[in-house]
């Protein structure tokens, strides 16, 4: 399988980390980097966040790269290592794509975490578990990228807001989901969102380790199958100040690209 071309944008490497007892004294700038649409921004490390997909949770993909991988075609190409509501971590829905103006009308268009996490029938975390009504559906809609991380499912946890400062009230999270299996039906859309992504970060791709804030945030459009998370509470996900009030997500994107 051919594997993308990587070009490196970084503009400039910036400043070391200082520690104490553990604990980052305030964001550190690790670089500043311009991608292919112009956009150039500096990119932070985030030490204050919590919820991590869990080693033990994950399964053994037919393909595993090492998880400390930093090579962007190992990234890129990562097979879904998750159990929990794998069908439908890695599926997209059938439904026509409805285009929001913004996304607090996006959010708004849900249904609340009270019914879905009382859900009749019951969400469930079986592998095969797939979407329920409320999630068959396809959403197109701008936003800004806050922060993004790389999980050990091979996911990366992208908090967006609609705040062009990402000063919020709505933040939301949108995943790029790790890939299915080689001959699933959506391989090849699955496989185009984690280039999309790379394209998007020009090729700097968060490995393993914590979220990255990036400053100012990236304005993109975003494309993808709804998808509720019965694993984490609602506010739970992402770094302090920008966790989204609610467990639903894009999940699994199909498209993000930068708005120029």
């Amino acid at each position: 399988m051919l594997v993308p071309s990587f070009r490196p944008a970084i503009v400039s490497l910036a400043l070391s980390v200082a520690f104490l007892g553990g604990c980052a004294q305030k964001p550190v700038a690790l670089k500043t980097v311009k991608n292919d649409a112009g956009q150039q921004y500096t990119v932070y490390a985030v030490d204050d966040w919590s919820h991590p997909e869990q080693e033990s949770e994950m399964e053994v993909a037919d393909s595993v790269m090492p998880l400390t991988s930093l090579v962007p075609a190992d990234l890129v190409n990562a097979q879904f290592r998750g159990h929990d509501r794998k069908i439908a971590k890695t599926s997209i829905s059938d439904a026509d794509t409805e285009d929001f103006q913004s996304l607090s009308a996006f959010t708004r268009s849900l249904p609340s975490d009270d019914d879905m996490r009382n859900h009749d029938p019951a969400l469930e975390e079986d592998a095969s578990f797939d979407r329920v009504e409320e999630e068959n559906r396809n959403v197109k809609v701008a936003a800004y990228v806050c922060a993004i991380k790389f999980e050990t499912d091979s996911d990366w946890h992208i908090i967006v807001a609609g705040d062009k400062r990402c000063n919020g009230p709505t933040f939301f999270n949108v995943e790029v989901s790790g890939l299915p299996k080689r001959n699933a039906a959506d391989y090849a859309t699955l496989l185009q969102a984690r280039k999309d992504l790379a394209t998007l970060l020009a090729d700097d791709l968060p490995g393993s380790g914590t979220y990255r804030r990036y400053d100012p945030p990236l304005h993109v459009q975003i494309e993808g199958s709804i998808f509720y998370d019965i694993d984490h509470a609602p506010g739970v996900v992402g770094p302090t100040g920008m966790r989204p009030s609610t467990a639903w997500e894009i999940h699994p994107v199909t498209s993000i690209v930068a708005i120029e």
